[in-house]
């Protein structure tokens, strides 16, 4: 075999060796300026609630580090979208808890052909309610320990509510792929077993933030859409600090750590 011939096979054996190797991605998300006054909610006296069950939930952020909990990334496969490559998926069964007048966790992920498992572990009833897109609307009374099981059938992006308590919300996240995350109580984000070697698309969403315009490595950057590409290096790849401005709020915060909240 000649040198030209050695060095072709060589170069096919590294970059298959590179597309085989996976790719990470993490980032932080940091509010940037001072955190607004926290809201208590409005409730009905006779449910006797303690302080840290009328605390809206949907913006926490820590009063130290001011990390954002309850940032989604994912890939974006939509029109204009990533597209991916991905072995079958083995079904999984996805748990929502009714507790303490409160849903947990407040943002489920799962993916399409899971099944979300309703469960009141509360001494009360509850009627969550999950306002579908695409698919039925899901409007159950579930007695103190009762279950249901609801099939998700194909993508979405749905609140769960409670219309016997109208301040309980979370939100499910169905997609056709594994590749998201939810920020942590530091604002931190972390998304394994991505192929490398490509750019993808990806997307970020908060309840209550417009993700358009932020500050990455310092430079005021605008996320069209609340996307944004990244060329994946096999390995880790750190976008570092994602800065929020305070203008991208549209809902108070409720500041984690502070008295009479839960962290």
């Amino acid at each position: 075999m000649n040198l030209t011939a050695i060095s072709v096979v060589g170069s096919l054996l590294l970059a298959t060796s590179i597309n085989a190797q996976t790719a990470s991605l993490k980032m932080r998300f940091v509010f940037d300026g001072a955190l607004p006054a926290r809201e208590t909610i409005d409730t009905p006296s006779e449910f006797n609630l303690a302080e840290d069950s009328t605390l809206d939930e949907a913006l926490l952020a820590d009063r130290e580090s001011k990390g954002i909990r309850n940032v989604v990334v994912c890939v974006d496969t939509g029109r204009g979208g990533s597209k991916l490559d991905l072995a079958p998926h083995k079904s999984q069964q996805r748990c929502l808890v009714i507790s303490n007048v409160r849903f947990e966790p407040h943002i489920l992920l799962a993916r399409v052909g899971d099944s979300l498992q309703l469960k009141n572990v509360a001494s009360d009833r509850h009627c969550p309610n999950i306002e579908f897109f695409n698919m039925p609307i899901v409007n159950v009374d579930l007695q103190p320990g009762e279950t249901i099981t609801v099939p998700l059938a194909g993508p979405a992006s749905a609140p769960i509510t409670s219309s016997a308590c109208p301040w309980m919300k979370s939100f499910l996240v169905v997609l056709d792929h594994p590749f998201a995350s939810v920020s942590d109580s530091t604002g931190a984000v972390s998304i394994d077993g991505l192929p490398s070697g490509a750019s993808l698309t990806f997307m970020a969403y908060h309840e209550s933030l417009r993700l358009d315009h932020v500050i990455v490595t310092n430079k005021p950057t605008q996320w069209k859409r609340s996307r944004f590409e990244v060329f994946l290096q096999p390995g880790h790849n750190d976008l570092g600090t994602v800065f929020v401005p305070s203008a991208a709020v549209i809902r108070r915060i409720r500041h984690v750590g502070s008295p009479g909240a839960t962290p």
